[in-house]
């Protein structure tokens, strides 16, 4: 069934069995074909595959992390800086739960200025929730973001104008 099934649902099925028994997902995950499960992973959409690992990384960490450094670190830097904003902080802090070492690998391809100018196109909520995911993963970067984008100033701005933050 694992090998049949798409990786969105490897990821859930596996979480809700393990749920119920952590080593018969255990079991199911070592048992399913990893070469398989490898090409699920460089095929999926990045948000897929950032459920999807951060789900079965509870049941394996070794299995997950192999399936983790399957993925090309361009092309998984490449898709990151494609991501919409609001995912991008999420598959940030996911990813960087399985391997912080490839995660800032990836994370070093990305331009820094071209990540806080598309953080001026979103909302204040979708700006904080970014910043507040990525923080978890890369304090330095979400501080950086923080002074390069339009947030910064907004909130200095209310402070100074005894308006609380």
């Amino acid at each position: 069934l694992i090998n049949r099934a798409d990786l969105v649902h490897v990821g859930k099925g596996l979480s809700e069995i393990a749920r119920v028994s952590v080593g018969k997902a255990r079991a199911g995950l070592a048992a399913a074909d990893q070469r398989l499960l490898a090409k699920k992973v460089t095929t999926a959409p990045l948000k897929t595959v950032t459920k999807a690992l951060n789900e079965l990384q509870a049941i394996d960490h070794q299995i997950t992390r192999g399936l983790y450094t399957s993925l090309d670190e361009g092309l998984l830097g490449a898709a990151l800086d494609m991501a919409a904003m609001e995912a991008f902080g999420r598959a940030v802090r996911e990813l960087h739960a399985i391997d912080p070492k490839k995660t800032a690998r990836v994370l070093d391809r990305i331009s820094l200025q071209a990540l806080a100018s598309r953080l001026q196109n979103v909302s204040l909520l979708q700006i904080s929730h970014t910043l507040a995911e990525l923080n978890q993963a890369d304090s330095d970067l979400a501080r950086a973001l923080y002074y390069l984008s339009s947030l910064q100033p907004l909130l200095t701005l209310r402070v100074a104008a005894g308006i609380p933050a």
